[in-house]
């Protein structure tokens, strides 16, 4: 073969890969023109990206532009990257598609494969089909309300441990989501592992080093891992990789067995979800309705015997759905409360009235209203979970007033909790914090399915009632303490950061702490 043939060669094989790969890169192109679905004409590689990769908007507030722009719309088109993904606006849709077809659209679109990734893929979020409704079952009874409320003297001890940090603290300003990581980590030491741990004053146990690695990360590999599995989640799969390494899934599963062994030894009786989950694996816990709106959906699953690493994964969910989300609940509240005064010194009125009838407890909390408001609010201004989604598990044709639309299996439907709680037409004024829409008589005008902190129907959080009882207990002893205040490095107005994916402030969580 001469010079010219290679060079011919060459140029058509270059051609060839180019024209497929172009081919591949665009596929999706006309994914949403071919289902009549509005939507933004995408970039070939970035999709409807391009406003967040060049740091001119945050992902949230991205979207929720595309939720303005499709205003009258009842759903539009979204490419996340080369991924096509449907996004609600019309919350009597998303009653139809969440809740009323449920069986259509069951699952998250997440996925790890748990006969691989034998702790994190069976963790109940990550679950589908008659799995994900059997764990569903096991998980019931360990979050119904009598025992989240036994868990309130352990979340109360972390509680002190966080109010005698701050107390003994030299710096009046600090930046006060660092101090909420390591709450919420000490919480879920203690409620979820049955571990008493102050990485406020102590910071070396293993637990908080293999901890944290699952928060933070603990390496560029795991990094770059995690951000592979979320572009390309079954590629990952098909090649055998496990997002949690083997020294984190070893320790997780001593850690289970020894504490089960000990407490079965020495007959100790501790509330927190070690203890629950294997009373519920022996039996002696069975599902209960307790308002679950997942009941419903449950079936006699009650011979199903739980493995070590399907029972730890529950556990360790708690480092994945429910940190961030609480972390962001209680990080916001407080910056909401040091910048309105007004709220503040009300909740400081209820808390000292309510605590002269008695010490703090889950029914003392509950008696408080005010308080209630003020973190319901703070869940419509800053979601606990501001995207929700759910996968089309099977063909489903929509013909409602109008709207005819194909949802073909493997479909990504999406929900912007953001966009909908900051909606003028869903809540007035949505940029001001005012706790007063949730009172007893404003609440009931909220129009169903326009606020969803936990999401909704049966995949709504099945740990929302946990959650709001550590931000409750920790408002409260936050608040009769401490004078909370914005910082001087506060940037106001508060601005998301346009480099981070989630709920985080320009500048950070800056606050004034000054002792009462």
């Amino acid at each position: 073969m001469n010079v010219e043939d290679l060079y011919w060669f060459a140029f058509t094989v270059v051609t060839i890969v180019s024209f497929f790969t172009f081919k591949l890169l665009t596929r999706h192109r006309r994914f949403f023109t071919a289902r009549g679905v509005p939507h933004e004409k995408p970039h070939f590689l970035y999709g409807n990206l391009n406003a967040v990769l060049s740091g001119k908007v945050s992902p949230l507030e991205h979207v929720q532009d595309f939720y303005r722009k499709f205003d009258g719309e009842r759903i539009f088109g979204f490419y996340n990257y080369l991924s096509p993904v449907f996004y609600i606006r019309d919350p009597e849709l998303i009653r139809r598609l969440w809740v009323q077809q449920f069986d259509h659209f069951a699952n998250h679109g997440y996925f790890l494969d748990e006969s691989k990734d034998r702790i994190l893929g069976n963790q109940l979020h990550l679950l589908k089909g008659d799995k994900w409704h059997q764990m569903r079952a096991t998980l019931s009874p360990v979050f119904a309300s009598r025992n989240v409320a036994l868990m309130a003297s352990l979340i109360q001890t972390n509680s002190l441990d966080l109010v005698d940090h701050l107390k003994g603290s030299v710096d009046p300003e600090l930046e006060f989501k660092g101090v909420t990581l390591k709450h919420v980590f000490n919480v879920i030491s203690g409620c979820a592992f049955g571990l008493d741990l102050n990485t406020f004053r102590d910071e070396s146990d293993r637990f908080c080093q293999v901890g944290s690695s699952l928060v933070y990360g603990n390496s560029p590999v795991q990094t770059l891992k995690t951000m592979c599995f979320y572009l390309f989640p079954k590629l990952m799969t098909r090649m055998g990789v496990q997002l949690m390494d083997a020294e984190q899934s070893t320790y997780f599963l001593n850690l289970l067995r020894n504490t089960i062994s000990e407490r079965e030894k020495t007959n100790v009786n501790r509330p927190d979800v070690i203890q629950l989950l294997n009373r519920v694996n022996k039996g002696e816990l069975k599902p209960e309705k307790d308002d679950d709106p997942g009941y419903l959906q449950m079936k006699d699953f009650s011979k199903r015997k739980w493995s070590d690493e399907e029972l730890v994964a529950q556990c360790v969910s708690f480092f994945g759905t429910g940190f961030e989300g609480l972390v962001n609940l209680l990080s916001f509240a407080t910056l909401e409360l040091a910048a309105n005064q007004d709220v503040q010194n009300k909740l400081l009125a209820e808390i000292e009235q309510t605590l002269e009838q008695g010490p703090l407890t889950y029914e003392t909390i509950s008696q408080m209203t005010y308080l209630d408001m003020v973190v319901s609010e703070t869940l419509r201004k800053w979601p606990a979970f501001p995207s929700s989604d759910r996968e089309c598990s099977k063909d489903y044709q929509l013909n409602e007033d109008g709207l005819r639309l194909n949802f073909r299996k493997g479909d990504s439907v999406w929900v912007s909790v953001w966009a909908l709680h900051r909606d003028e037409r869903n809540f007035p004024e949505p940029e001001r914090f005012d706790p007063e829409r949730f009172s007893e008589g404003n609440k009931q005008t909220i129009r169903p399915f326009t606020y969803m902190p936990f999401g909704v129907g049966p995949r709504s959080c099945i740990g929302n009632r946990f959650a709001l009882l550590v931000a409750k207990i920790t408002l409260v002893d936050l608040i009769r303490n401490f004078e909370l205040s914005p910082g001087s490095k506060l940037v106001q107005p508060i601005q998301l950061s346009k480099v981070s994916n989630g709920m985080e402030p320009e500048g950070g969580f800056w606050l004034q702490i000054q002792q009462r």
